[in-house]
């Protein structure tokens, strides 16, 4: 007997498993098919996990195949309701590190299953059924109860109850975090009723998301999680996101390997569902709720980089149905298997609360070929079936690789929420805090970032030792509509490695006490100025960091014309591209940007070129008052079948700039895109304060972050240091007119630095805010 893991493995070869309660061992003998029925336990909580294992007389050729064999547990409820819940096919494990590498070992004989998680208090019945082409056998009717915690006997390998882990005095003595250890009780997390913007439990809690993606475990497997989630947890974290697929530890659906393989196309790695399992109830435990991602675009990807068409089960030539890649999403034999795979998914994980979502794509948009109605078709379809069988009702998503994403796909109704994935910003802060705040109004539902990074190679990491991007990425979407923060993607070769845990903390603290669902938030009028205003003024360095990068048609992807202000201004910001389109991939989305500025002292305008097109290279002109000054060639230097991105090119392309007005165009005008920045040196001549504020607020609440402008990882890898802004007067519109105490927060260490009475007359509120170096926080409350 294994009390850590809490399996019985009984003398039949049945592995039967307990999460709390009593174990009651009672076999129900039925007859030719259904051989018995034993629970593992007669009590649970609510929402906790009844599980019972079903021993068949018969067995089959493909046991995931619910047109051959399908088990179904039927359960009626204290006051009648009937719930009928798939069972699953199951193989115990033993795991061992040998080593640096986790390896498992079977444990026991194969077996069925049934999960299920009651809601009701009080005596539950239940049966099984067995259909296959012989007919259809019922087991007897048995009983188990549903009882609150303090009703229970205590708990045996369950999941964890009590406060928050504070391992390394990183949370020690704080109350339990939104969503934290113990959210079992609180039931599944929904889109709120009261805030649509926002989720909550079952029971009103709402529940905003920390965390980072987790998605896949390096060679010591489960034993990676093992470190990750304790520490993510000790620091906060409550959310984390899963790879179910195709190259991975948790890939449930994957080619067959050789002869003796038994998973394949419609039939599932055991292995790799018990690790699935572990990791699930480690997160039970530390308070982490996962996002499943069940496919990535690599199963329908040819070309580099990351392709694994090769390797995909659905293939052709590994035995699947379909010629070409696109076809997954109308190819009927491809919807039914990956049907069976969603009701493998529900039927084995559905059960838990600590499944946040599911997600049916990462970053679909860059399959081999991308055809938006018949993916927006297949989602449409997929997410009904998936409803339809998924009685806890999990939220469910999707995600693309352009930032803007595919309004046809995010905008239907069985989308529950919203997410947005972008790399290579060098202001994060304000790059996520648009996308948030744009895609909350246009949706009107749940956004997050759920992925980010200084670039979606993980080369520029290195620039940013202290987690810069990472602070600003966590903090920008909380004061932006988002319904979590961004979600970092290099958890493995950055988060861990470096230790940054401790930019979690703070997070989590500040958010504890805030009623995201009893707002009713809308971003925030604000005006700051300096309450001593400079004497002088020296012109400095414009850095125009630009936030969009898409392939798609954009109103940023047309010729543009922008007019640079002195004190820093760049009318219309939202045209700003930091990828500048060449004349043959794209030429529909070629963007000549045409800059009028007005240098207050001859200076230089440049051009900084951060990764050139490895399908075919650009060229790089510049323009200024009509006259070309400058004509550089990006040729493509890959060996043939290679598409890496171009580095050897990346640095700073400049031209001298007289005084005064002038105008500066700048074009590729060679085969593919180049990603560029901008920088004006000796340029803005400023008398407002350099910090940006973003806030979100209602009549009697608001919730502020005032942002040192130029605190960003890509200014600090330049080797310029942020210019601390002396003391500043904010003026916060559209509160509601009464006395109010304002929390000053220090968001590196959580801390709460002053208190402060502000009174509001005629709904506005004058705040004195520090001397900012990095960025402070703040909450305006009404007494």
């Amino acid at each position: 007997m294994s009390w850590k893991l809490g399996f019985i493995i009984l003398g039949t070869g049945i592995a039967l498993s307990f999460s709390c309660g009593e174990v009651n061992q009672v076999s129900a003998h039925i007859g030719d098919v259904i051989r018995s029925v034993t629970v593992a336990q007669s009590v649970v909580t609510p929402y906790g996990k009844f599980e019972a294992s079903v021993h068949l007389a018969k067995q089959y050729a493909n046991p995931f195949d619910p047109e051959e064999v399908l088990l179904q547990g039927h359960f009626i409820s204290p006051s009648q309701k009937k719930t009928v819940v798939d069972g699953f096919y199951f193989r115990d494990f033993e795991r061992r590190l040998e080593g640096n590498s986790e390896r498992l070992v079977p444990k026991g004989y194969p077996a069925w299953r049934v999960r299920f998680a009651p809601t009701e208090v009080g005596e539950w019945r239940f049966y099984v059924t067995v259909k296959d082409k012989s007919g259809e056998s019922k087991s007897s009717v048995q009983t188990f109860r549903c009882t609150t915690p303090s009703q229970s006997p205590p708990s045996q390998g369950g999941e964890r109850r009590g406060s928050p882990p504070s391992q390394g005095g990183k949370l020690k003595g704080s109350p339990p975090l939104q969503g934290g250890v113990g959210g079992g009780q609180r039931g599944f997390v929904r889109v709120s009723k009261k805030n649509p913007l926002y989720f909550e439990f079952d029971n009103g809690q709402p529940y905003f998301a920390i965390g980072e993606n987790v998605c896949w475990s390096g060679s010591k497997g489960t034993y990676d999680y093992d470190n990750w989630f304790g520490k993510l947890a000790a620091h906060g974290g409550n959310y984390a996101r899963l790879w179910i697929g195709p190259f991975n530890s948790f890939t449930l659906e994957r080619k067959k390997r050789d002869a003796q393989d038994e998973a394949g196309l419609g039939r599932y790695d055991l292995a790799n569902a018990w690790r699935l399992d572990y990791v699930l109830q480690l997160a039970e435990q530390k308070g982490i709720y996962l996002m499943f991602c069940i496919e990535s675009f690599n199963s329908l990807r040819i070309r580099p980089e990351y392709a694994m068409w090769h390797d995909c089960p659905y293939n052709a030539a590994n035995g699947g149905p379909l010629q070409k890649p696109e076809d997954f999403f109308t190819n009927e034999e491809a919807k039914r298997f990956f049907r069976n795979r969603l009701r493998y998914l529900v039927a084995r994980y559905g059960y838990s609360t600590h499944v946040l979502s599911w997600e049916f794509w990462n970053e679909v948009d860059i399959i081999e070929k991308y055809e938006s109605e018949n993916v927006r078709l297949w989602h449409q379809e997929m997410a009904r079936f998936l409803r339809s069988i998924d009685p806890y009702r999990h939220l469910i998503t999707t995600s693309f690789a352009g930032s803007e994403g595919d309004a046809h796909v995010d905008g239907l109704p069985e989308m529950d929420y919203v997410q947005t994935h972008n790399y290579g910003s060098r202001d994060v802060a304000a790059t996520l805090s648009d996308y948030c705040l744009r895609k909350a109004q246009k949706y009107g539902k749940p956004h997050y970032v759920g992925e980010f990074g200084v670039d979606w190679q993980g080369k520029g990491n290195a620039a940013d030792p202290t987690g810069v991007h990472l602070h600003n990425g966590l903090w920008a979407p909380i004061f932006s509509l988002s319904a979590g923060t961004g979600m970092l993607w290099w958890w493995d070769n950055y988060v861990d490695p470096m230790n940054l845990y401790y930019h979690f903390a703070p997070v989590a603290r500040f958010v504890r006490d805030v009623r995201w669902t009893e707002h009713q938030w809308k971003p925030l009028t604000t005006e700051v100025a300096f309450i001593t205003p400079p004497q002088s003024i020296q012109p400095e360095d414009l850095m125009i960091e630009p936030s969009h990068a898409s392939w798609q048609p954009a109103p940023f992807n047309q010729p543009n014309t922008f007019t640079v202000h002195r004190d820093g201004r760049v009318e219309p910001a939202d045209r700003l591209s930091r990828v500048l389109h060449g004349v043959v991939n794209h030429k529909d989305k070629h963007n000549p940007a045409t800059f009028h500025v007005d240098f207050p002292q001859p200076g230089k305008f440049a051009v900084r070129v951060h990764g050139v097109s490895g399908y075919g290279g650009g060229h790089l002109n510049i323009w200024v008052d009509g006259q070309k000054v400058l004509d550089v060639d990006f040729p493509d230097t890959n060996p043939p079948g290679k598409h890496e991105t171009l580095n050897q090119y990346n640095g700073t392309y400049a031209v001298q700039v007289p005084a005064g007005k002038h105008v500066i165009k700048v074009e590729n005008v060679g085969r593919d895109w180049i990603f560029v920045s901008y920088e004006l040196t000796g340029y803005k001549v400023s008398t407002a304060p350099n910090l940006r504020v973003l806030g979100i607020g209602d009549d009697s609440t608001a919730l502020l972050w005032i942002q040192n402008k130029d605190n960003t990882w890509y200014r600090r890898s330049l080797g310029k240091e942020p210019r601390e802004v002396a003391p500043t007067r904010l003026t916060v519109f559209g509160l509601r007119d009464g006395n109010y105490t304002v929390e000053w927060w220090d968001t590196y260490t959580g801390v709460i630095t002053a208190t402060q009475p502000v009174r509001v007359v005629n709904g506005k509120a004058t705040l004195s805010v520090p001397a900012v170096k990095t960025d402070v926080a703040c909450k305006v409350k009404k007494r």
